[in-house]
């Protein structure tokens, strides 16, 4: 049997339900037990950019969620294989969630840097994406 993959379902109702610290605690679990599952850790990712689309999370969970973001995208810049519309994708996804935690991160700009740092590194290619600079 194969590794489980998280469901979206399942974390989007963690995070309708105001459990963001029940989502951010099954993701760091699924992703420390499988690390280069980037098809959960993608999942995660876009759930939590669909959700904080048009809502936010508790003040106390923010720092959590930016975190699993943060995470996640790691995962998924980890193979180094990216077109560049996958990865503008992510980043766009990473910039969601990264600019709805402002009361929580004072230097968001960090997490946009080091994101673009990493794919330049790993793909020995230059990434600029086309969005408002946080």
């Amino acid at each position: 049997m194969g590794q489980p993959v998280l469901s979206t379902t399942a974390l989007l109702e963690l995070l309708k339900q105001n459990q963001a610290a029940e989502f951010v605690r099954q993701v760091a679990d699924h992703l420390a037990a499988w690390p280069a599952d980037s098809t959960s850790a993608l999942k995660a990712l876009k759930t939590l950019a669909f959700f904080l689309f048009e809502r936010s999370v508790e003040r106390p969970s923010r720092g959590g969620i930016a975190e699993t973001a943060v995470r996640c995208a790691g995962v998924l810049t980890a193979g180094g294989r990216l077109t560049d519309a996958a990865a503008l994708d992510i980043l766009g996804s990473l910039y969601q969630v990264l600019s709805r935690q402002d009361a929580v991160l004072s230097n968001k700009r960090y997490y946009s840097d080091t994101i673009k740092l990493t794919y330049r590194y790993r793909t020995n290619r230059c990434l600029e994406p086309r969005m408002p600079s946080i």
